[in-house]
Parts: C-alpha cells; sequence; structure tokens
C-alpha cells in the first residue's frame, strides 16, 4: 500500500501544479480540478511508459527465448506470465511485443516519429482495436490466426497502393 501512496503523492504534485494557475470559486473545485488532472496524469504519460516498460521486459524475455531459463521451468513465456502471476495475458503479451519489434519501430524508420508520439495518436483502447491489423500490415510474416483480420486487411489494400496509405487509411478509420 505504500506503493500507492507515493504514486498519489507524487502524482497530487503534478496536478497542483497544473491547476496553480486556475480560478476556482471554491476550494472544492479547486479539488476537482486537482483530482481530474491526477486522473490525466495517470491516463497519459504514466500508461504509456508502463506499457513501453512492459513491452521491452517482454521483448527482452523472448529473445533467445530467455525465458525458458527461469527456475520455474516453463514452456512457454505465456506460461511463465501465468505461473508467475504477473497479470499478463496472451493477447496482451502479443499486442505488447507488437508495439516493440513491429510498430514503434516501422514509424521511427517510415514516418520520423518517437513512440511517444505514436502513442499519442490514438486512445489506448482505439489502439488495442487496431493493432491485429496493423501488425499484419507492417509485418507480412507474421501469419495472423484470425480470418477476420485478414479480411480487413485485404479490404484496407483496397485502391491503396502502399502501405503508408494502408496504414494511414486504418488510423484514420480507429
Amino acid at each position: 500500500m505504500h506503493d500507492l501512496k507515493d504514486l498519489y503523492t507524487a502524482t497530487r504534485k503534478g496536478a497542483e501544479l497544473i491547476v496553480a494557475g486556475g480560478s476556482f470559486e471554491t476550494q472544492l473545485q479547486k479539488e476537482a480540478a486537482i483530482l481530474v488532472e491526477q486522473l490525466r496524469l495517470l491516463s497519459g504519460p504514466m500508461t504509456y511508459v508502463t506499457e513501453r516498460l512492459k513491452g521491452h521486459i517482454l521483448k527482452k524475455l523472448q529473445k533467445g527465448d530467455l525465458w525458458s531459463l527461469h527456475p520455474s521451468n516453463p514452456s512457454s513465456l505465456h506460461e511463465l506470465l501465468t505461473t508467475e502471476e504477473i497479470g499478463i495475458s496472451k493477447s496482451e503479451m502479443s499486442d505488447l511485443l507488437a508495439w516493440e519489434e513491429v510498430i514503434y519501430p516501422w514509424f521511427k524508420e517510415n514516418r520520423g516519429m518517437e513512440p511517444w508520439e505514436v502513442w499519442q495518436l490514438l486512445p489506448k483502447t482505439k489502439w488495442r482495436r487496431i493493432i491485429r491489423i496493423l501488425r499484419a500490415i507492417l509485418d507480412p510474416d507474421h501469419k495472423s490466426t484470425s480470418a477476420s483480420v485478414r479480411r480487413s486487411v485485404e479490404m484496407l489494400w483496397e485502391g491503396c497502393t502502399s502501405v503508408d496509405e494502408v496504414v494511414d487509411r486504418v488510423i484514420h478509420a480507429a
């Protein structure tokens, strides 16, 4: 519980600085503004940082099958995450790895965008909806087991002549 208090205090101080210049009719109005700013801080940069860090760690565990050397002798990275009660589902693991291995590098190489800039293009919930499609477009060697993803990718390619066009179409549709 101590970590929760520290996080609350840190976000509270940041939120207070953000709203310091505002004019409020009542102390309760100011308190409401501070609490909303705390939520904004937790929903934006902090979510990005935790997602990036989880993806980075998963990528390291996956590289060279480092996960297989864990003392619990898991049969897969997913099993390791389950047995160690990490709380990362198989689909979340796949999404986090897609970000780190495919999406961020593609946007950096093709659009000159840093990961934080990419993250800010869409809300997290919208990214979650399109990540499998985007991965299939950006990494055609990755075999999707979903027929609906394959159909979606085929439809998105109709009338497009480049990956850039298809990516723009996916992001715009989201």
